[in-house]
């Protein structure tokens, strides 16, 4: 090896630090199961009366009730808060079947998050629904949890809506 090739093997950097985003492809699942038929459930889940009813971000507390907004395959949901913040989640509806909703999911707050893929399933018979909720997309931990608490608060509220009136009642307690 000749002297200038050594001295160029010197100059080269032993170590490189390259800052990844913690950024990763992630997916959530959550099953329920709901005291309703497929077709009520279905309504539940895409229709803007009902989406205001049962989506709530786990910080809630405070806010208004929100706004919803459907306009064919897109929607979006604005909440604001006590001190006047707001959050908003918008995205497209991809698919609406009797079956499975799909749609694309993004939140405004307190900054845009990626856009990312949720699809909820539904199976069962006339008075009981299973859902399967997955939402998939690149996201850090603070989103990941969040997303997390969220899907967790608004089955909560999604099963109360259909539950009998002395559950709905103890169910309102607990969630308080």
């Amino acid at each position: 090896m000749s002297a200038s090739a050594v001295q160029n093997l010197r100059t080269i950097p032993r170590s490189v630090t390259v800052r990844v985003p913690r950024s990763t492809e992630r997916a959530l699942s959550f099953f329920a199961d709901v005291t309703a038929d497929r077709r009520q459930l279905l309504y539940a889940l895409t229709l803007s009366e009902y989406l205001e009813a049962w989506l709530a971000p786990p910080d809630a507390d405070g806010q208004e009730q929100p706004s919803v907004t459907r306009s064919g395959s897109a929607y979006a949901i604005d909440y604001r808060g006590a001190e006047g913040q707001t959050l908003n989640i918008q995205g497209l509806f991809r698919t609406a079947t009797r079956d499975k909703v799909i749609f694309t999911f993004s939140k405004c707050w307190p900054k845009q998050t990626r856009q990312s893929l949720a699809s909820i399933r539904l199976s069962g018979n006339f008075a009981r629904t299973s859902l399967l909720v997955k939402h998939a997309g690149a996201m850090p931990d603070e989103e990941y949890w969040w997303l997390h608490d969220f899907w967790d608060l608004s089955l909560t509220r999604l099963k109360s809506l259909f539950a009998p009136a002395a559950t709905r009642a103890f169910l309102d307690f607990t969630i308080r």
